[in-house]
């Protein structure tokens, strides 16, 4: 499988999304996922300065999808491996013309809901940990085209690539916990 890469720092990561296929997600689109995978969205806040790390993490704790009940936990884990979630963040339409770029992306979708099988078949623990990653990352996208919409045709020349950094960087630690409960499942 090629699904499977190890970082600079010698993480073992897999390939579980399409950073720019996720941030190109509309928000509607996004807010449904959120829904389904037991969240619920949050308004995006405009960004602030940061004053102190520790409120930080306390107001990204809170953030989190809600403690949900195993039924729901299943459900948004068969959303995300029999349904059209996983598809979605590799940016894999339902209704389009199958291209070569259409196909790919369906290939490394089907690779990434295979990777999540065979890891809950070792690890029961890495359904929530992958239902609670991919509705981070959801909550990531409205963010993302939250602080987007506010750019201006001036303004977007300069900050865009430091918003889209930051999202990417966002959807990163995000999916870090799946991807260590992944690999200690292998």
């Amino acid at each position: 499988m090629n699904s499977q890469a190890l970082n600079t720092t010698g993480e073992t990561l897999f390939c579980l999304y399409d950073n720019q296929a996720l941030l190109a997600m509309d928000s509607k689109v996004a807010s449904g996922y959120i829904v389904l995978m037991g969240g619920y969205p949050k308004t995006p806040k405009k960004k602030r300065k940061k004053k102190n790390k520790k409120n930080e993490e306390s107001e990204e704790n809170e953030e989190a999808v809600p403690k949900l009940d195993r039924g729901a936990i299943n459900l948004a884990f068969m959303a995300l491996t029999d349904g059209n979630v996983v598809d979605a963040c590799f940016g894999v339409k339902t209704h389009s013309a199958a291209g070569t770029a259409g196909s790919r992306a369906a290939k490394m979708a089907a690779d990434a809901k295979e990777l999540l099988n065979e890891a809950v078949r070792s690890s029961g623990a890495v359904r929530e940990i992958a239902v609670t990653a991919y509705g981070k990352a959801f909550q990531i996208v409205l963010q993302y085209n939250q602080d987007i919409k506010h750019l201006n045709f001036i303004t977007r020349c300069y900050r865009w690539k430091p918003i889209h950094q930051e999202a990417e960087e966002s959807l990163f630690q995000a999916f870090r916990a799946l991807n260590e409960a992944i690999d200690a499942a292998h």
